[in-house]
């Protein structure tokens, strides 16, 4: 399977996602730009996207609540070992409440692997944090080679359907009671 991100401006991402469909694709909001995500076993959507296979898959994406994208770059000498590090992290994410999407995401043609997490609520990625603080740390972490650079995450709001539809009518200046 699949899963392919692109990002870009609010308005153009809200656009591609009502044109595509928003049974195929995720629409992630971000401080900064807004993020497209398309899980498929086909060739994709997107001109340009940054590609990756999934390799474990746990739960459902739906287009609510938060998403966390983890970026861990990856020397490819390390990457069964870390793959294995990541499984077993998903499988301590699998006892949290709130939790309800996990992917760990292999890259096609780059170094960075993805973490893709969805939760219900804000108490729910805070309890996420917390548990992750809890766990004992993985070898992978203390052996600083392996990493090609700093690992960072963005967090995203995963909004409803009917807050994507508000607000792109409020983008393009349209009100449902406007007669004129």
């Amino acid at each position: 399977m699949n899963f392919f991100i692109t990002n870009g401006t609010a308005e153009y991402m809200i656009k591609r996602y009502l044109e595509i469909g928003t049974d195929k694709l995720i629409l992630l909001q971000g401080d900064d730009t807004h993020v497209l995500i398309e899980e498929t076993t086909g060739k994709g959507h997107f001109a340009n996207p940054r590609k990756y296979e999934i390799m474990h898959s746990s739960g459902t994406l739906q287009q609510d609540g938060i998403a966390l994208l983890t970026h861990v770059h990856v020397d490819k000498e390390d990457r069964l070992e870390f793959e294995k590090q990541a499984y077993s992290l998903c499988q301590d994410a699998l006892l949290l409440k709130g939790l309800m999407a996990f992917r760990i995401l292999k890259p096609i043609k780059a170094n960075t692997y993805c973490i893709y997490t969805q939760w219900h609520d804000e108490a729910d990625v805070e309890m996420w944090h917390l548990m992750k603080q809890d766990l004992p740390q993985p070898n992978i972490a203390y052996n600083a080679n392996i990493f090609i650079s700093k690992n960072y995450t963005k967090k995203y709001l995963v909004p409803k359907l009917e807050d994507i539809y508000l607000s792109l009518e409020l983008t393009l200046g349209i009100a449902d009671d406007q007669d004129n």
